[in-house]
């Protein structure tokens, strides 16, 4: 996958074009373009064309408040690259940002909005920045019962979150592959536990890793809104 992150005038918004294709191929990052999906978060346009596995990069550009970029990408699904958004981060960090002269919009959430789905739920309340509480809890022992509570600023996303790599469990590998999903997968990129034990060499990269994957990929599905966000967001098991 060839991608390139290129700048755009104010009130652009966050627009995906996909180099492969010769017409249509234009895929704005707003709700109206959110696409249901297994696995990971995608966007559709109304002529068809989608661009899939978004939110590690959406992660990153909401972390950094980035509002407006063109983003060209010759494959319908964004690169692994190590399985989160710490090499995206780092390109971000050396390149530097430009900051533009019109205001920029930000969604605000004005009264509590729940959803629930079994054992799932996610509930966002209005607060005067963006916080995540997440829980989450997996039958695998490894993983288990965990949670962590964080509070959303460019610094705490570098310092705490953007490294996080995405896990799955090594039985569900079989599924995921049948399904089209993780062709590209390998220990370089994800964290694969087995029972009782990871699969990778290396280990995890810090405490709390598998759910601060978890918040890593709330701050890229919330950011699919087009808007940076302002409220508190409760989940379990998103």
């Amino acid at each position: 996958v060839n991608m390139t992150l290129l700048p755009a005038d104010d009130s652009f918004g966050i627009v995906f074009k996909r180099t492969d294709l010769d017409k249509n191929n234009y895929i704005k990052v707003i709700p109206e373009n959110i696409d249901f999906s297994k696995y990971c978060s995608k966007l559709k346009n109304k002529y068809g064309v989608y661009v899939s596995t978004v939110e590690h990069l959406l992660a990153t550009l909401h972390s950094f408040d980035i509002n407006n970029a063109l983003i060209e990408i010759n494959s319908p699904e964004l690169p692994a690259m190590d399985g989160s958004s710490y090499q995206f981060t780092k390109k971000l960090i050396d390149v530097g940002l430009q900051i533009q002269k019109k205001p920029k919009k930000v969604l605000k959430i004005l009264k509590k909005i729940s959803i629930y789905n079994g054992a799932r739920s996610i509930k966002v309340l209005p607060s005067t920045q963006l916080s995540f509480s997440i829980k989450i809890n997996f039958s695998n022992n490894l993983i288990g019962k965990d949670e962590y509570l964080y509070t959303h600023n460019t610094k705490n996303f570098i310092d705490e979150i953007c490294y996080a790599r995405t896990f799955c469990i090594s039985k569900d590998i079989v599924k995921l592959r049948a399904a089209g999903f993780g062709l590209g997968g390998n220990l370089n990129n994800v964290i694969v536990v087995d029972d009782n034990k990871i699969l990778n060499d290396s280990g995890l990269r810090c405490s709390k890793e598998f759910v601060k994957h978890k918040i890593l990929d709330c701050i890229g599905d919330f950011y699919m809104s087009g808007l940076p966000l302002l409220g508190s967001i409760y989940a379990t098991q998103p």
